[in-house]
């Protein structure tokens, strides 16, 4: 028998998230700040982690989701897949907290000025949420662990332009990862007209205007008002870093436009 770890219930177009603690023999003190959002895609579950010590973690999760009936539905915890998709430090002024990522130095925004938590700058597909909270500690290893800086990736990319002496070929079209199994997939659309849209699976994590410095691929998110960056090979591009990306993913050319 699965086991039911949270209920979504939906208001209008949008489903909220609330922890059943009770059901997942877990108190309110193994928890800090952890964060149902709201948003409109059913199998997904996105969680915001906020630490004493001034750390952040958000994640991405797919979840088997049912419905009970028209305003309610079981989440399981059967997980298919986990990613992360940022961490860093977090700043609080008034009711404003700044979360800034450790790689990319991506700064993210949300306000706190009411009970639930209200997205203000973040991934396209988190813009306009609102967040309820429980309390505790906790933390991901893997996300808290990884070794990528800011730093480290400027030197990369610096040494990269530097190794090649022609601009390659950029191509429009749509690129993408490799489906595996337990692997959520990326997918990036170039169109001609210099505009791009950035998915995880599904879901919009970016978008805005493209651009390139030789063979630096530059991805400037309008909203965010930031660049991520990719590396351009042939038919190929490989991220330094795009958003939720903590492993330099490739992308293969599969349409063109």
């Amino acid at each position: 028998m699965k086991k039911i770890r949270y209920v979504v219930y939906r208001e209008g177009k949008f489903f909220v998230l609330f922890f059943l603690l009770f059901m997942t023999g877990k108190s309110v003190a193994q928890y800090i700040t952890s964060c149902g959002i709201s948003f409109q895609h059913e199998k997904y579950y996105c969680n915001l982690s906020l630490y004493p010590d001034g750390r952040y973690e958000i994640g991405l999760w797919e979840h088997e989701v049912e419905k009970v009936n028209d305003t309610l539905y079981a989440v399981y915890s059967v997980t298919n897949w986990f990613k992360p998709l940022s961490c860093g430090l977090y700043k609080t002024s008034g009711n404003i907290v700044t979360l800034t990522d450790k790689a990319t130095e991506l700064q993210m925004m949300i306000d706190t000025s009411n009970q639930r938590i209200r997205v203000i700058k973040s991934f396209s597909f988190l813009n306009g949420c609102t967040l309820n909270c429980l309390k505790g500690e906790g933390g991901d290893e893997e996300i808290r662990n990884h070794p990528l800086t800011h730093k480290m990736l400027i030197l990369e990319r610096s040494a990269y332009n530097k190794s090649t002496n022609d601009e390659i070929d950029l191509i429009p079209g749509d690129y993408s990862t490799n489906e595996k199994a337990g692997k959520p997939r990326y997918r990036l659309t170039l169109d001609r007209d210099n505009k791009y849209q950035l998915f995880i699976n599904t879901l919009t994590l970016s978008e805005g205007i493209y651009t390139r410095n030789k063979n630096i691929l530059l991805l400037y998110d309008t909203s965010l008002k930031h660049v991520f960056h990719l590396l351009i090979y042939k038919n190929m591009l490989v991220s330094k870093l795009i958003p939720g990306d903590l492993e330099g993913v490739k992308l293969r050319i599969e349409n063109k436009n």
